[in-house]
């Protein structure tokens, strides 16, 4: 049998040990809320959704017993959520600025000099919180002291794609022009600059684990 026509319940159902079997699971959520983001923590244990529905819905759930652990509404629609060092803090890309909530949904801080984001990136070994938005201002915030470390203009304009390299912690942003360029804290400018989709914008972007291998969506609907 090919593995194109195995679906996702027969698999469930015929294949696997009931121990693995618990991790295919189906999630409805109120379409009014969405579309949703959706991040895990490093630990894999707590997954984070965020709506960009009018109400912003958020939901922490526990991934091994699948209970939920937070429910709350921030009342506005949220662009791009993330945990920060482990399951109990949270930032979330309102539609001006970027808050900080613990665990139990309390707002802690409040990141006024970072408006209008539209993704964001927490590097864990340098505790930074890296954000970009409509400006195209790339900007660090360090999480231990409250600091804005840097901020660097792409100018390239606004930006809807961020994503890290997991071996370097190089934040890699996607473009509209179809370029992808590489940024550290350090660097006033981008480190490289790469035209992957010519003439379309980046829409999506991964980079593998071991940090070696990048692969980007673009508006021409090519890989």
């Amino acid at each position: 049998e090919k593995t194109v026509q195995l679906t996702q319940q027969k698999l469930k159902r015929e294949f696997l040990e009931e121990v693995n079997a618990r991790n295919i699971y189906d999630l409805e959520l109120d379409a009014g809320n969405g579309p949703y983001k959706l991040a895990y923590d490093r630990s894999g244990k707590f997954s984070l959704l965020a709506g960009r529905g009018r109400q912003g819905h958020v939901a922490v759930v526990d991934q091994h017993t699948l209970a939920l652990q937070t429910e709350f509404y921030v009342k506005e629609p949220i662009r791009d959520a993330c945990f920060l060092h482990d399951g109990s803090m949270m930032a979330l890309a309102q539609e001006r600025k970027v808050f900080i909530y613990d665990k139990d949904g309390v707002e802690i801080h409040r990141l006024d000099k970072h408006s209008r984001v539209f993704g964001m990136q927490f590097l864990p070994y340098h505790w930074l919180l890296a954000t970009v938005g409509h400006s195209g201002m790339l900007q660090y915030q360090d999480t231990s002291t409250g600091e804005l470390i840097s901020q660097h203009r792409t100018k390239l304009g606004p930006c809807h794609v961020m994503r890290q390299n997991p071996f370097n912690s190089v934040i890699h942003l996607g473009h509209t022009n179809g370029t992808v360029t590489l940024w550290s804290p350090s660097s006033s400018e981008y480190l490289v600059k790469l035209l992957c989709h010519k003439g379309n914008p980046i829409t999506s972007l991964a980079i593998d684990r071991n940090g070696r291998y990048m692969a980007t969506g673009g508006g021409d609907s090519k890989v």
